[in-house]
Formats: C-alpha cells, structure tokens, sequence
C-alpha cells in the first residue's frame, strides 16, 4: 500500500505517512482513538478507529522454514608444551688451587 494519509490532532495535521506508519503508529500508542485521518486527495477526516477498522486484514507472510543449526567444528586443542621440569644444577667442580 502506498496510499498516503494525514493524521490530525487538536486541529494540527501531520504527515503524509503510509498507512503501513498509521498501522505501526497504532500499535506504538502514537495514533490515538480520538485522531482522525484522511487519504491524500481527499478533504474528508475520518476518525482513526473508523480508518483502521476499514483497512483489510494484513496478510503475515509464511516464514520460511529457518535452516537447521550447524554445528561448528572445534577447533583442536592446542597442545600445551609439557610442563619443564626443574634443571639440575650442574655439580661445582671442585676447584683445586693452583700450585
């Protein structure tokens, strides 16, 4: 739908929307039972409960089946260097004196 409507509250016009904003619009709180809306080209205010109940149903498309999940490979483990051992000290010569 790309018709374009107005919206009018306490005498102030608003717009031009979609009627797809009118319909988000109402469902946020923001069109009120006491606002009324007109089409574009068209002088007449309706009442916007009069509008939207004369609006069809919209039609919800069917959704499309959602893919299965796949699992994500793992990556491997990395291999963690084993763990050193402690160097044994080297034994000290002994050292003689020179003669």
């Amino acid at each position: 739908m790309s018709t374009q409507v107005y919206l009018s509250r306490n005498f102030t016009e608003f717009g031009a929307f979609t009627v797809a904003e009118i319909l988000d619009f109402k469902k946020r709180g923001i069109v009120l039972d006491g606002d009324f809306i007109r089409e574009d080209g068209s002088s007449t205010w309706v009442p916007s409960l009069d509008f939207l109940s004369s609006l069809p149903e919209p039609t919800t498309p069917k959704a499309a089946p959602k893919p299965k999940a796949v699992k994500e490979a793992k990556p491997a483990k990395e291999s963690k260097p084993a763990a050193k051992t402690p160097a044994k000290k080297a034994a000290k010569k002994a050292s003689t004196p020179a003669d």
